[in-house]
């Protein structure tokens, strides 16, 4: 499936700037797993997703925090989570630009094993 490795190697659309189709632009975005390093950026972007206000804490927080220990596959208490970022092509090493995070529905998972399976 494209987009899907799990050793971190940047996912590029190969379509994303054909400058043959209408609509598109040269300007293109690489998707990658978030690194150590992308912490702050990738608090930043989770931030405005969450409609917190604008002011940065002081410090990291704890978000940034794992993703600079461990990048973007943290362990969660039902499997892993995945941040992925987003980054223009000639910015790659550069700040995130976009985020996606994957997790498994860990509170649907606590609730089912809390009721027990229902035959």
């Amino acid at each position: 499936m494209p987009g899907d490795r799990h050793d971190g190697t940047p996912f590029l659309p190969a379509d994303v700037a054909d400058p043959e189709r209408p609509g598109s632009s040269a300007a293109t975005a690489m998707i990658r797993l978030a690194r150590p390093g992308d912490g702050p950026g990738v608090e930043a972007l989770a931030r405005i997703a969450l409609g917190a206000d604008a002011e940065m804490p002081a410090g990291p927080g704890t978000f940034a925090t794992a993703i600079d220990r461990h990048g973007g596959r943290l362990t969660l208490p039902h499997g892993t989570g995945c941040a992925l970022v987003a980054a223009a092509t000639e910015a790659a090493e550069g700040a995130p630009i976009g985020l996606a995070y994957a997790c498994p529905p860990i509170q649907l998972i606590d609730q089912h094993l809390e009721l027990g399976v229902h035959g």
